[in-house]
């Protein structure tokens, strides 16, 4: 009978932070987590990673931030939730915008007009040449 592990979530930010240095890749990797207590982990124990804080929710880009505890380099919220004033919020507050679950060119015409960085398709095909 297989037995399950179950690793604190300090140890599972350790080991990300161990796999990272070990690499030498922490100037090329984006940590992104709807979680806010792991990207705090991960900021504490390395404040030079660039965090992204996905959101699904529809509260402020102010709220979600002073949940987070300090500005992430990328605020990324669903492309549902996005808006022009979430955008320019995001920007105030020092983060580049990454949209995600763009499944059309529609969304991804609006979401360029407002100043995002880019977008996270869930189906690769839609966001060729959307322009």
């Amino acid at each position: 009978m297989a037995t399950t592990s179950i690793i604190s979530q300090q140890k599972q930010v350790a080991l990300i932070a161990e796999v990272l240095k070990k690499f030498n890749i922490n100037n090329r990797i984006l940590i992104q987590s709807f979680d806010t207590r792991c990207l705090n982990e991960i900021h504490a124990l390395n404040p030079e990673l660039k965090i992204g804080l996905l959101v699904a929710n529809l509260s402020s880009v102010k709220h979600n931030i002073k949940k987070l505890g300090f500005s992430p380099n990328f605020y990324n919220p669903a492309s549902k939730t996005c808006s022009s004033k979430k955008v320019r919020q995001a920007h105030l507050n020092g983060c580049k915008v990454v949209v995600w679950t763009v499944n059309s060119p529609k969304p991804i015409k609006s979401c360029k007009k407002w100043g995002w960085m880019a977008s996270l398709p869930t189906i690769p095909t839609c966001s060729q040449n959307p322009l």
